[in-house]
């Protein structure tokens, strides 16, 4: 009997450890997801400011021109 609740406490504690690294690494995963999705997000996000950024400046770029051809025909001379 003695040796049956040994071996049974035996096996419970090599169980609870296991589950115990399995939580662990569940944490360690759980955090390297987490980690990896932001550094996506914040590079998708990165991507789209500089396509935002390229978008208005070759508006401005468009605009400036425009404006240059204006002068240019309404004065004779660009600006």
């Amino acid at each position: 009997m003695f040796l049956r609740s040994l071996l049974f406490a035996d096996f419970f504690d090599l169980v609870n450890s296991n589950m115990v690294e399995i939580r662990s690494q569940r944490r360690t995963l759980r955090f390297f997801r987490i980690i990896s999705a932001s550094c996506l997000f914040s590079s998708l996000s990165q991507a789209q400011l500089m396509q935002t950024h390229r978008k208005k400046l070759s508006e401005s770029l468009a605009i400036w021109r425009a404006d240059r051809e204006f002068y240019t025909l309404w004065l004779g001379r660009s600006p």
